[in-house]
C-alpha cells in the first residue's frame, strides 16, 4: 500500500540503528580484548571495562570536552587502544563510519557512497569478525543506507524519542483512567508555553498546575 499510495517514497536506514550496529561490533572487539588481557595480564584487564563508554563516544566530542571525566576518558581510550591492536583498529573503524555518516547527513551523496564503500572494504579486510558481519549487513541494506544521504539525513529519531517519553509516563502511572487525563499529563510533562514577560518558550511543567495552559 505504501508503494501504491506513495510511489516516490524512499526507504531510509535510520542513522541510530546503523551507529548502534557499529557500536555493537566495537563492544564485541572490546570484550575479546578484555578476555585476552584477563588471561595474560589480569592486572591490566580492568582498563577494558572502564573504556566501554569513552570508546563509544565520538572522538571529536571527547577531545573538545574539558571536564575531568572527559580527560580521564581520553587517557582510558589511549591505554585501551595501545594495549590491544584489534581494539585500536575497531576504534578507528568506528570513527571512519562516523565520518562517513557526516557526509550523509549533509546530503553529499557521492562522497557518502564512496565513504561507505571504503568502510565496507576496510571492514572486510580488517580481520575482525564483528566488523566483517557489519559489512555484510550493510551490503544487504546498501540502497536504504544510501537513501540516508539522498534525503539529507532523514531520520525518525525525533518521533521515536517522543514515543519513548510518552511510554515512560504511561509506565510510571500504570495507565490512566481517561484519555483526557493521559493527554493532560503528557502536555504538562513535555509541553511548552511562552513566558508572559520574555515571550520565550518555557517548559509547561515549570509553571504551577492549572496555569499557563489553554
Amino acid at each position: 500500500m505504501v508503494r501504491v499510495c506513495f510511489p516516490n517514497a524512499l526507504i531510509v536506514a535510520d542513522a541510530f540503528h546503523l551507529h548502534r550496529r557499529v557500536h555493537q561490533a566495537l563492544a564485541e572487539v572490546r570484550r575479546g580484548a578484555w578476555r585476552r588481557l584477563r588471561k595474560d595480564h589480569p592486572e591490566l584487564a580492568p582498563v577494558m571495562k572502564v573504556a566501554r563508554y569513552p570508546l563509544a563516544r565520538a572522538r571529536d566530542d571527547l577531545l573538545a570536552d574539558d571536564t575531568e571525566r572527559a580527560v580521564m576518558g581520553r587517557l582510558v581510550v589511549y591505554d585501551a587502544t595501545n594495549l590491544d591492536a584489534d581494539l585500536d583498529l575497531a576504534y578507528e573503524l568506528k570513527e571512519a563510519f562516523r565520518a562517513a555518516m557526516a557526509f550523509g547527513k549533509a546530503g553529499d551523496t557521492e562522497t557518502f557512497q564512496a565513504a561507505i564503500e571504503l568502510f565496507d572494504v576496510l571492514c572486510r579486510g580488517s580481520g575482525l569478525g564483528a566488523f566483517a558481519k557489519v559489512a555484510k549487513t550493510f551490503q544487504a541494506w546498501r540502497r536504504e543506507i544510501l537513501n540516508y544521504a539522498a534525503t539529507g539525513g532523514a531520520s525518525n529519531g525525533f518521533a521515536e524519542s517522543v514515543n519513548h517519553l510518552i511510554k515512560n509516563q504511561k509506565r510510571q502511572a500504570h495507565g490512566y483512567s481517561t484519555r483526557l487525563g493521559f493527554r493532560g499529563q503528557i502536555l504538562w510533562c513535555f509541553g511548552e508555553v511562552p513566558d508572559p514577560v520574555t515571550a520565550k518558550l518555557v517548559p509547561l511543567r515549570s509553571l504551577p498546575r492549572g496555569k499557563g495552559a489553554a
